[in-house]
Parts: C-alpha cells; structure tokens; sequence
C-alpha cells in the first residue's frame, strides 16, 4: 500500500506537472520553469520508475496468479503505457539537457501528452479491477479497458493530477 501511495502520488505530480511547466514558461517565469523541469526529470526517472517497478513486484508477490491474467489481458496497452513513460522522460530530458539550444515548447508538450496518454492507459487497467464490465462475457479488450467505471475515474484522476501538481507548485514556489 506504501509502495503504491508513493507511486500514485508521484505519477500524479508527474501528470499534471508537465502541464504546469508550460504553464510557467507561458507566463515567463522561465528560471522556475528551467529548475522545475529538472526536478520533474529527476521525479520521472528516480522515484516514478522505482515505485512503478516496485509496485509490480509487490502485487506479484501478493497476488501472482491476479497479475499474471492482469498482464495477459492488458499486456498491449501496458506495452503502450511504457511506451509513453519512455517517451515522457526522454522528452522531459531534451528540455532540461537542451535548455539553451532547443525549442523547448514541441519537447514539453511532448512529455505532457505522454504523461496524460499514460495516465489514461493505466487508468483502464486501474479501473478494470473495480468493474470488470462485460469483460466475463465477452473476453473482449475493448470492454475490459473501457469498463463502466473508466470515464469516471479518468475524470477523477484527471483532476487528482491537477489537485496534487498545485500543492506540489505552492511548496515548490515556496523554496
């Protein structure tokens, strides 16, 4: 459960922080935008990758048989979700490493659709473990992913990301 909160709340200031990010340089705080894209560099690659891994291995080690028919009906969307993790880091690195020489605007709305396309990939395999759906019937992808909780939570995680990326903004604007 530790493991899990720390991710949840990582992913989520991750989400909603690549949004704020172009939201400083917008506003032309561009000094806070330069410290704040390495701290959500350093965010992604540390602590969001480990707690995504340790997460897995926990589950898997509680539940092996319930993460094994996980990953088997999933296993293309969670293909899809590190695909965006991968994407979302390596354009959060050309930001952050290409300060002075990049356009950075293409490579941050870059990590910020990545970030949210993971999010909502994650969020149909999240919501799949509440209501399966027709899924026991019909064993189909589309109604295991698209279950009848999924729009409400992606709306619900949506706004989690925001909610945690202002906190995470205020102590941030306070150093």
């Amino acid at each position: 459960a530790l493991m899990a909160t720390l991710h949840v709340f990582t992913a989520n200031f991750i989400v909603g922080g690549t949004v704020f990010l172009i939201v400083l340089e917008r506003r032309g705080w561009v000094d806070a935008a330069r410290a704040y894209a390495k701290s959500l560099l350093v965010t992604m690659g540390v602590v969001g990758s480990v707690t995504g891994v340790g997460t897995w291995f926990v589950i898997l080690g509680v539940a092996p048989r319930a993460t094994l028919e996980l990953v088997r009906i999933f296993f293309w969307p969670l293909v899809a979700e590190y695909a965006m993790f991968v994407l979302e880091i390596a354009a959060m690195a050309a930001v952050v490493y290409g300060w002075d020489r990049l356009r950075r605007r293409p490579w941050e709305i870059a990590a910020a659709a990545a970030s949210w396309l993971s999010l909502a990939i994650i969020n149909g395999l999240l919501s799949f473990m509440l209501t399966s759906g027709t899924w026991p019937e019909t064993r189909s992808l589309a109604d295991a992913f698209f279950n009848p909780t999924y729009f409400p939570s992606l709306i619900h995680r949506g706004l989690a990301s925001i909610a945690v990326t202002g906190i995470a903004g205020l102590v941030f604007a306070s150093f």
